[in-house]
């Protein structure tokens, strides 16, 4: 055999992730532009925000519903779960075929729901089928597949819109008909996902925690944690996260399709092309702290990585403002950025952005892991509580403002989550060195003894940091 049983299971689980999220990816990248286009002329000219409503709802639910996710688990089981959660997918593609927001927006609920269930499901079964000497290579190569996923499915979006500056109503409905076909193929693929490789005889008999007695208890565990003044401190550069994730996936996307004048004729081409170089910039700044990791060694190597990406944000921020006119973010415009409009400005802030979410996700992600690794299922609730709440606020900010705006808003999270992560980290830093804390970074064998919703939780939020920590 070529591979064995668990390697089979977690390469099969990626196939299955990769399929789902290029459907999820671009369709999120161009739902926008669907509810902007030719048959929906009400929407010209600053009114097109619906697309923008959908994801507001989205985020809203999913962070609320990633606390009962585990609990759900345990009644439905991994398997289930994992086609519950991508039959949601389908669902929300399929609604935008009706065009109806009393459809569009009870399916966005809904996908948030399923969304919690399915990544809760997925660090489940990832952790049933590691081993502590493999976990952290295991998890790594899953995220790592699934930076190819956003790739992939912009590159199929650029050519469905070839030659297109408006989604006209046969192309929407070919986008629609493509992206639901390959959402429904995943979840053709659970369907024969194999239940996980049974554990090693040999292996110790797993320790429960005493910790686990009922769901109040874990809500105020939930709340302890969240008061910290760590985790108070750490909280607007987890809200600067989510914020970077909405921006980067759809507004920013959404505004390059509108700007008639990027690419005259092509526009609505620019949107997937867009999405890649983001990915691309995602996977050069995943390489190179790879790479600084593996060569060189620093104590404040998590603050380096966070300046650095702060700065390629803030750079990729004021080339936009440059680049692209404020009303943008609403519908097609002909207006020009406040100084030019230009195609290699709009990518090279995209490959900057890419590089500046792989930077603050990864490390902030390392950090809130190595203060709360005794707490790290609490500590994964608040993270992804806050995060995607953010995510929820970006996007009704097109509701009140144009892109200049949300960009001052961002920028501003951004410099003070930077400030008080530094903060925290040269704190932590400081007690490790004098032994003065036992919060060090768990062995990869701890994890083994850990309840599996305990660990489950812990590798969905630390999935953006396994990026760059692979293992050979």
């Amino acid at each position: 055999m070529f591979c064995n049983k668990r390697d089979f299971n977690l390469i099969y689980l990626g196939v299955c992730f990769l399929v789902l999220t290029m459907s999820t990816t671009a369709f999120v990248s161009i739902q926008e532009a669907l509810l902007a286009g030719e048959g929906h002329e009400e929407v010209e000219g600053g009114e097109s925000k619906k697309g923008y409503i959908c994801l507001a709802i989205d985020y809203i639910i999913l962070s609320l519903s990633l606390w009962l996710g585990p609990s759900i688990l345990t009644v439905t089981g991994v398997k289930v779960a994992l086609i519950i959660g991508s039959l949601g997918d389908v669902a929300y593609n399929a609604a935008f075929y009706f065009d109806d927001p009393l459809v569009i927006f009870p399916t966005c609920a809904l996908n948030g729901l399923t969304h919690a269930l399915l990544w809760t499901a997925q660090g489940t079964y990832l952790i049933d089928n590691s081993t502590p000497k493999t976990i952290s290579r295991d998890t790594s190569v899953f995220w790592l597949v699934l930076c190819a996923a956003p790739i992939a499915g912009h590159l199929i979006l650029f050519f469905l819109l070839d030659e297109k500056a408006k989604v006209d109503p046969e192309t929407r409905l070919l986008i629609v008909h493509v992206l639901v076909g390959i959402a429904a193929l995943a979840v053709f693929l659970f369907c024969f996902l194999r239940p996980p490789a049974s554990e090693d005889p040999n292996a110790p008999p797993k320790k429960r925690s005493p910790g686990n007695n009922g769901f109040l208890e874990a809500l105020v565990k939930s709340w302890k944690v969240f008061i910290d003044p760590d985790m108070l401190c750490l909280s607007p550069i987890f809200f600067f996260s989510g914020q970077v994730v909405a921006y980067n996936s759809v507004i920013f996307i959404s505004s390059v399709g509108f700007t008639l004048n990027l690419a005259p004729g092509h526009s609505k081409q620019l949107v997937p092309v867009t999405g890649i170089f983001i990915g691309i910039g995602v996977i050069i700044g995943g390489v190179i702290q790879y790479i600084c990791k593996k060569k060189y060694e620093h104590k404040y190597e998590r603050s380096l990585f966070l300046i650095a990406g702060t700065l390629a944000t803030m750079v990729a921020f004021a080339l936009t403002v440059l680049n692209m006119p404020d009303d943008s973010v609403y519908g097609d415009t002909s207006n020009v950025g406040t100084v030019f409009n230009s195609v290699p400005i709009c990518l090279l802030s995209s490959v900057l952005m890419g590089i500046g979410q792989m930077y603050t996700l990864s490390n902030t992600t390392n950090l809130a892991a190595v203060i709360f690794r005794k707490e790290s299922s609490q500590c994964s609730a608040v993270f992804n509580f806050v995060k995607f709440g953010a995510g929820g606020f970006s996007y009704y900010l097109p509701q009140c403002m144009g892109l200049h705006g949300q960009i001052g808003i961002l920028a501003a999270f951004g410099i003070v989550g930077a400030i008080l992560f530094l903060y925290v980290d040269c704190k932590v830093v400081a007690k490790l060195q004098e032994g003065k804390t036992s919060r060090v970074n768990p062995p990869e064998e701890q994890l083994e003894f850990m309840p599996k919703e305990h660990a489950a939780t812990m590798i969905v939020m630390s999935s953006n940091s396994a990026l760059h920590d692979l293992h050979a």
